[in-house]
């Protein structure tokens, strides 16, 4: 019965717990800032409208087509004509047309291309700061399990002082500094929760759970290595969203140059067609061809603006501002690859310097916890000071937390890298 009891109980800590407290992965974590992050909302809408523009882009052919209508009476006089009532109907038709406007429509695509540049590289630079806060946050924790964990291994010893001293074989003093040490590591301790806990509280506000349950991070800090190839990373230079993107702007300045040329050096062609029936008094038979006429008209024009054609024009200006910003960009373009050169040899070094100094830790952690186990041994043996326990504890514990920062850096720096080529590993 009494095992019966305990495990009910447990069992319902654990429906308990549960009820209470989210588990979130890294990929849920993702999935949810990609719901409800508010910045890749505004970017999708700009996305679409510059869709809906590219869609209709061809509208600049599209003629003006008018219809109206007059009815005007002509007012008394002292003459003998009679007042009338006239009506005057108008169609009028009209279109313009140069080649630019055939360039408009390549400058909406393009445009419109751009946008989804912007967009996919908001969506992946989203989803990689996640992925880093994500195990920022598990790396906060796994500190603060060690710092809890020592704290149980120093609560442990003082409560063992308190008993030897207790018995006659230990001294007042050693019961007071394992007190002391107890006492400076809980408040520490106390400390670097409540920076988890609100950093986990920042994690919700930032997917938009604030006011629900307790978030509790699920993962590890466990990176696997990779082997990667320094030439085909740079190889994926050119797949970069920065490079594509301003590539991309290029393509827009290039379209708008041509468009300006096209307005500059060929003429305009204008085609204008005006339908209007006028009858002269409505009172007369509406059926009678003799009491109508059209006052309308047919026109083509070509016209020319020379002035543009001069060098100081404004035209030819704005072409000089458009080529000279291209040249700009090339610029630009040659700086942003050598970065990204740069940023990518850095990243796989990081990953190279990470790897060997987790290798290292882990030797380090198999030495400090034999280091540890054989003067706790001591101590209790008599032999060896509190003093002796706390200097191997704390080795044991930079040991660990060591290895946990180097697994955070490659994890981070292949995430980087993964951003940096736009692949993954």
């Amino acid at each position: 019965m009494k095992k019966f009891s305990i495990t009910l109980t447990l069992i319902l800590c654990m429906c308990l717990g549960s009820a209470f407290s989210l588990d979130l992965t890294v990929d849920q974590a993702v999935e949810m800032t990609l719901s409800n992050n508010q910045s890749l909302r505004s970017a999708a809408l700009d996305l679409q409208m510059a869709k809906n523009a590219s869609d209709v882009s061809w509208n600049g052919f599209l003629p003006t087509v008018q219809a109206s209508g007059t009815v005007q009476r002509s007012h008394e006089s002292m003459t003998a004509l009679p007042v009338t009532t006239a009506f005057a109907g108008n169609l009028s038709f009209s279109f313009n047309f140069n080649p630019a406007l055939i360039s408009n429509i390549e400058l909406a695509n393009q445009k419109y291309l751009a946008g989804q540049i912007t967009y996919e590289q908001s969506k992946a630079e989203t989803i990689r700061d996640v992925k880093k806060l994500f195990y920022a946050i598990l790396l906060q924790q796994k500190s603060l399990a060690l710092q809890e964990e020592t704290l149980a291994n120093t609560k442990t010893r003082m409560d063992q002082a308190q008993a030897l001293y207790e018995q006659g074989y230990t001294t007042e003093l050693s019961v007071l500094q394992a007190q002391v040490g107890y006492e400076n590591l809980k408040a520490t301790t106390l400390k670097s929760k409540q920076t988890v806990e609100q950093q986990l509280a920042n994690f919700a506000f930032l997917l938009h759970l604030e006011g629900e349950k307790d978030l509790h991070l699920v993962g590890e800090i466990e990176p696997e290595f990779k082997s990667i190839d320094l030439q085909q990373c740079l190889a994926r230079i050119g797949a970069r969203y920065d490079i594509t993107g301003l590539l991309k702007q290029k393509d827009i300045l290039e379209v708008q140059m041509e468009a300006l040329d096209m307005q500059i050096w060929i003429p305009s062609v204008s085609i204008n067609m005006n339908y209007q029936p006028i009858h002269s008094d409505v009172t007369q038979n509406w059926f009678n061809g003799s009491n109508w006429s059209d006052g309308g008209s047919s026109s083509m024009t070509i016209a020319w603006n020379l002035t543009n054609l001069l060098p100081w024009s404004t035209g030819r200006q704005n072409a000089q501002i458009l080529e000279e910003n291209i040249q700009k960009l090339q610029i630009s373009l040659s700086l942003l690859q050598e970065n990204a050169r740069l940023e990518i040899k850095k990243n796989i070094t990081t990953l190279g310097q990470a790897k060997e100094a987790i290798d290292n830790s882990e030797r380090a952690i198999s030495l400090a916890q034999k280091s540890y186990d054989l003067t706790v041994q001591a101590y209790e043996a008599g032999s060896k000071e509190l003093l002796d326990v706390r200097d191997s504890e704390n080795q044991l514990n930079q040991a660990k937390l060591g290895k946990l920062n180097e697994e955070y850096n490659y994890l981070t720096a292949l995430l980087d890298l993964e951003y940096a080529t736009q692949t993954s590993f």
